[in-house]
Parts: structure tokens; sequence; C-alpha cells
């Protein structure tokens, strides 16, 4: 008994037992410590993977939020619209077939009844479905109290397949009168899907508020439509969002999360294959553990040996455990020991592997918040433009009203007077007025609300007409210097936008300027031989060139690159919507020409404009245009019938006719010159305004050549949206502010003249 305690004693007493002894327990300490790093590390990852889906999940959701945003917005533009709000269902057909929502979208307008009354993806004049929607009532009731609704899943009445719809509540007279919806396919969400590049072997997943597959992004045909598993559509019963443990309907184990929508209320689910998430984990943990027990046996054999290395190289495990645990990446000095190398090549692995995690789920989250930060923005910019263009609509008819008057009376008075100064004054007045006028069209032309009107154009005398406006626009640190070719010659060109052109140019080179410098505005004729490259470079030929130069601070390679994409500026949020360019290139390429642009940063920029020449053709039509003069004696004695719904240009249309020697029968309204035509009054010609209330000067019109068929019909207008006008009237048009001449011109024309 002795013995065998002396023996034990010896064995633990002696210098390889003690070393044996402290090599097992460092060994042992550092395989727990280990172990639980891992452990530590593996909850981490497990936490930032659950994020990591969490945030797919509601990043994918917001982009189909935006898909739908984006059919909702076009429904409630479409609502205000003044053709549904007059109950005017044909032309707003018209305008709703105009929409390209694409092909798998289309536009459904429902009665307070549930009838249908169009149906955008029925051919125009197709029957349409007989019987109201079996649902319709509780949509009707809903839409009422909410203004708008989101369908989940559903059969279509006239697709065969499974649709969606968004629905807008539609008010007239402040009255619910119309459900307006737009009706897609679950094609149009698959894409939205498809387009999020979900990492392989992922699934992605939209469901409805039922539970029913919307999209899929793995075996869509067989899924799509049908109800997730009934496990799923229980959670997600329970809460809105939320991570958890499942198996993919292919029989795959996995870690799923998903976010529901609060604007649509749909689900988006997204899942990875749990060996992403946990199986990793417990490889490391089992790699560790089989490395610790190999340490041990191995130190307890050879502990005089080894203990001291084992010792370095487990402390050196620890560290890097820790700089691992803290995310950073770890570099571990070989021990020369296979199995303290592998455990430490497999945390160095591990390190290099959450980095390249984190990198690729910061990367997709930038790029999904990206795509959706560029969507809004060039929403609001398309809202914005819209709103000032129906805004300058506004102001120019009234304005262009004002400005007939004005111009009227000056005329009138001009005739009147004998005093040379008093004359000269009234010359002044009518100049501002026309001024006025131009400076109207400019507004109407950079809201993209006039059509071009290209003529032969005098690029020298346009700019030197503009020397006054272009030495305000940039400012007494700018000098402004011209260089005119005597040979430039005439371009064929719209001469408003032309000038908007040249001043825009002018504005964005002061901006580059801010310290001031040099603008150069040239001319000459430029002759084109290599083949178009770029979508903004002219084709071969031979060109009017504008050129507009600066000593400014130039352009970075990729804001060259960038510079005619629309809704693309450099400037302060504010100063600049980022259409001057892409309007600029639009005009340029309509008229047939293009732009080149030269510039190095630090040294300023040169942008050219190159411009169709006009034909010696072109320049005769002109000239005989301008110089006939119709034989206005025809006039004397003419009955025109004038229909203004302003009474001050009514009043100045009259002095001008009465003037010419016709005879004037006055009307407020469409319905009032119906009215005086059914009562026998006679007349040899009309001159309606175009935008008045009730019927218009195009509906007017039509309902004169039913009573009196052959009566001349001359049509005039302070604004009008330029596609509205060409699809509602093609005959004679007089602009609004107009002179006497102008007004005589044109009815003389129309008569026969």
């Amino acid at each position: 008994m002795i013995s065998e305690k002396r023996s034990t004693w010896a064995l633990t007493g002696s210098l390889r037992g003690r070393l044996a002894l402290l090599v097992t327990v460092l060994v042992v300490s550092a395989a727990l410590a280990t172990v639980l790093l891992v452990m530590d590390a593996a909850h981490g990852h497990r936490t930032t993977t659950e994020r990591q889906l969490y945030g797919t999940a509601r990043a994918l959701s917001l982009a189909a939020d935006g898909e739908v945003g984006k059919l909702e917005a076009v429904l409630r533009v479409l609502a205000v619209s003044p053709e549904l709000q007059a109950g005017q269902l044909d032309a707003f057909e018209r305008q709703a077939r105009a929409v390209d929502l694409g092909p798998d979208t289309w536009l459904v307008l429902v009665d307070a009844n549930g009838s249908q009354l169009i149906n955008t993806r029925l051919a125009r004049g197709a029957p349409l479905p007989a019987n109201a929607d079996p649902g319709f009532a509780a949509r009707w009731a809903n839409l009422k109290v909410k203004g708008r609704g989101i369908s989940d899943l559903a059969t279509g009445r006239v697709y065969p397949g499974k649709i969606l719809a968004v629905d807008i509540l539609v008010r007239r007279g402040g009255q619910p009168a119309y459900d307006l919806a737009a009706i897609t396919t679950p094609a149009v969400l698959q894409a939205v899907l498809d387009k999020q590049g979900l990492t392989k072997g992922w699934y992605g997943a939209l469901l409805d508020n039922k539970g029913i597959f919307i999209a899929r992004n793995v075996d869509p045909a067989h899924t799509v439509g049908h109800p997730a598993p009934a496990r799923m559509r229980e959670r997600l019963r329970h809460s809105s969002h939320g991570t958890f443990q499942s198996v993919s309907l292919d029989g795959h184990e996995t870690l799923a999360s998903y976010n529901r929508s609060s604007v649509t209320g749909w689900t988006m689910s997204v899942a990875m294959p749990r060996s992403e998430g946990v199986g990793y984990a417990n490889r490391n943990l089992l790699l560790t553990l089989t490395a610790a027990g190999a340490l041990l046996m191995i130190g307890t054999a050879i502990a005089f040996m080894l203990a001291r290395g084992a010792t370095g190289a487990m402390e050196r495990l620890e560290i890097a455990a820790e700089a691992l645990g803290r995310g950073e990446l770890i570099e571990i000095e070989p021990a020369r020991i296979d199995e303290i190398d592998s455990v430490a090549a497999a945390l160095s692995r591990a390190a290099k592997d959450l980095r390249a995690r984190e990198a690729d789920l910061r990367e997709l989250n930038e790029t999904l918040e990206a795509r959706v930060e560029d969507a809004t923005e060039k929403l609001v910019q398309a809202q914005k433009l819209e709103a000032m263009g129906r805004l300058t609509g506004g102001v120019a008819h009234d304005f262009n009203n004002l400005l007939t008057a004005i111009l009227g009376n000056l005329s009138l008075l001009t005739k009147r007077l004998n005093d040379p100064t008093l004359s000269q004054y009234a010359s002044n007045a009518a100049e501002a007025a026309h001024k006025g006028a131009r400076l109207t069209a400019q507004l109407l032309a950079f809201a993209r609300k006039q059509r071009l009107a290209p003529e032969p154009v005098d690029v020298n005398g346009v700019i030197t007409g503009m020397a006054e406006l272009l030495a305000g626009a940039v400012g007494g640190r700018v000098k402004v210097e011209t260089r005119l070719a005597p040979l430039a010659g005439l371009a064929q060109a719209d001469r408003t936008q032309l000038e908007l052109i040249i001043l825009n140019l002018a504005i964005n080179a002061r901006d580059a300027m801010p310290d001031g410098g040099r603008l150069t505005v040239e001319t000459g004729r430029r002759t084109i031989t290599t083949i178009a490259r770029a979508a903004e470079d002219p084709p071969p030929g031979d060109y009017v060139m504008v050129a507009v130069s600066d000593t400014g601070e130039g352009m970075t390679a990729e804001v060259r690159d960038r510079v005619f994409e629309p809704f693309f500026t450099t400037k302060d949020v504010g100063r600049g919507s980022g259409l001057g360019m892409s309007q600029l290139l639009g005009v340029a390429k309509q008229l047939g020409g293009g732009v080149a642009i030269e510039t190095e940063l630090g040294k300023g920029s040169t942008i050219r404009v190159f411009l169709p020449p006009a034909t010696a053709a072109q320049t005769e039509a002109a000239d005989a245009a301008g110089s006939r003069s119709p034989a206005l004696s025809i006039l004397a004695g003419r009955r025109v019938l004038l229909v203004d719904d302003d009474a001050s240009v009514r009043d100045i249309a009259v002095g001008l006719l009465a003037d010419a020697g016709m005879t004037p029968i006055q009307a407020a309204s469409g319905a009032e010159a119906l009215e005086k035509l059914e009562s026998g009054a006679l007349a040899d010609i009309a001159l309606l305004d175009f935008a008045m209330p009730g019927l218009n000067g195009a509906e007017t019109a039509a309902r004169i050549h039913e009573l009196r068929p052959g009566l001349p019909v001359v049509m005039m207008s302070g604004y009008v949206d330029a596609n509205t006008l060409g699809q509602r009237w093609a005959g004679p048009l007089i602009s609004k502010p107009f002179t006497a001449e102008t007004l005589t011109a044109e009815l003389a024309r129309a008569l026969g003249v």
C-alpha cells in the first residue's frame, strides 16, 4: 500500500509528471476557453446572420412596396384628371390607355354599383363583364373609409390567371364616385424579387395577408397561388416580423426571417440553409474539441519536450480568439504542432469569413437602400417638374389673356394717336408686352409644355439680341465675350429653345466660375465626318455650331459621363433640377443635330451645340410666309361669332374686329354660342377660345360643324398642353397674346384668301 502511494507521488512529483500535469491543465483550460470563445463567436455569428436575414427581408419588402407605390402614384394622378372629374369617360379612357404600365398591368374603372366602365386590358369597345364582382361591396365600403386599398391574390375576371389590385377612391364633387384600380399579375412582383439577386441556395418569397404565395425565387411556377406551410401561416398570424428555424418546401432545413409591410400588408420571407448559419459554428466547435483532445494526449506523452511550446501556442490562440470576438482579422504564427495550428487556421478562416459576410451584408443593404433612395428621388423630382408644369401652364393662361388685352388696346390706341411722343410710348409698352409673351413661351418650353417650332434662325442675331440678358444672368464677376462667324448662316431651329439653351449653358458656366472668369459664346460652320459613337454625337453632315466656353472648374470623367442623365446635377439641393443638359440634348437631337463636350479639370469646359443649317427651300418658304399679305378687304362686313369666357379678351377682340370692318357676335361660352346659332344668328366665321369651362373650344367647334357645315373655325389659345391640343384640334390656331395684324391675317386665310 505504501509502495503504491510512493509510486503515485513519484509520478506527480517528478519534473516530467509535473510538466505533464501542467501541460494537461493548460491544454484543458485552453480547450475550455477556446470552446467558450467559439460558442460566443457562434452566438455572435447567429445574431449577425439573423440581422442580415431580417435586413434582407425588410429591404425586399421595401422594393415590393416601391412597385406598389409607383402604381398608386399613377392612380392618384389619374384620379384628379379633369376628364374623369368631368365624367368624360371616353376622353379619360384614351388618357388611361396612353399610360404605359407594362404588359402585365392594366387599369380598370368601376362605378359605385360595381359595374366596370373601363378595362384597358380589353380592346377598346369590347364588351365588359356584365355582373359586379361578388366582393366589390366590401371593397367599396373599405375604399370609402380609407380612400385606398390593396388586395390579396385573387382570380381575374378578364385575365385567366391570378391577379392583384391597387385601388384608389375617386371623388366627384366631394362624393365617392368611382373605384380606379391598377390590376397587375404576380409576374410583376416576381420580376422585382428576381432583380434582387439573392445568394444561391437562399429562398425568398412574398405572401399576401392570407399566406398565399405571390412570388418566390425558387420554383415559382408550382408555388405562386398556393398557400404557405401551415406552421408558417400560423406564425405570420401572431407577429409582423421575426426569425425562426424552418424546413423549405423541398425539405431543406433553413433559418428564415420575415417582415410584414405596413403599406401593403404583404409579408416578405427570406431563408438561408441552416448549415450556413448554425452548421458553421458546430463544425468549429467539434474541431476545437477534437484538437483539444489530441493536444491533451500529445502533451501528456511528450510533456517535457512540448510543455513550454504548447503553453506559448495556447496563449497565442487565446489572444487570437479574443481578437476574433472583436471582429478583427487575425494572423497566428505557426507553432509547428499540427493540432494547435489547425485550430489557429480555423480561427483565421472564421475571422475572414465573418469579415467577408459582414462586407457582403453591408454591400447588399447599401445597394438596396441606394436603389430605393434613387427611385424615391426621381419620383420626387418628377413630381416637382409636373407641379412646375401645372403652375406654369396656369400662370401662362391668365398672363397671356392679360397680354392679349394689353396689346389689343395698345394697337387700337396707336391708330388713334396723332402725337408722335405718345405713339412712341405706346410702341414701347407694346414691345414690353411682347417680351412678356416671349418670357411665357420660355417658361412653357422649360416645363416641356410647348411643341418645337423649327424655322430658319440667324444664330448670330439671337446671340446679339441676348447680350444684355447674358450679362445680367452671369453677373459682374464674369466677363462675356462673343466670337460670331460672319458666315455662320441660318440654322433650322426653334428660336425660343435656342435662347433657352444658350441661357442655361451661360448659367452653368457661371456656377463653374464662383470666383469669376471669362464666358465665350462662339458661332461657326462645322462639317462632321466621323460616325456618331455616343448618344449625344451629331451624325455626319454640315452644321451651324454654337459653342459656350468657360474658364471654370471643368468636369471630372465621372461627371462628364453622366452629364446628360435626367435629374443628374452637381449643384446643391434646390439650385438645379438636373434637367438642363438632358433638355438641351433632347432639343438638339429632335432638330437633327447633336452636342459635343470638351472639358479638363481645373481648365474649364466647352459645350458645342450642332444645329442643321436651313436649306434654301426652307428659307424661301419662311420669307414667302413672312411677306405674304392676305387680302384684308375680304373681312369688311363679315360677321364673326366670337366665343371667349374672358371678358377683357372678348372686349379687345370686339374692338379689333370692328376696327377691321367686321361685325362681332359675342358669346361668353360654347353653350351660349350654340344657342345663338340655333336661334338663327348668321355668321361667316367663328373665333373660339380653346380653354373654356363647360364645352371647350374643340367640342364647341364639333357642335358648330354639325349645325353649320362648312362654317370656318379659328381657335385661340392662351395656353394648353401641346399633346392635348394636338389630339383635339388640327385646324387654324392663334396663340395669345396676338396683334391686330395676326388676328386679321389668320381670319382672312381661314376665309379662303
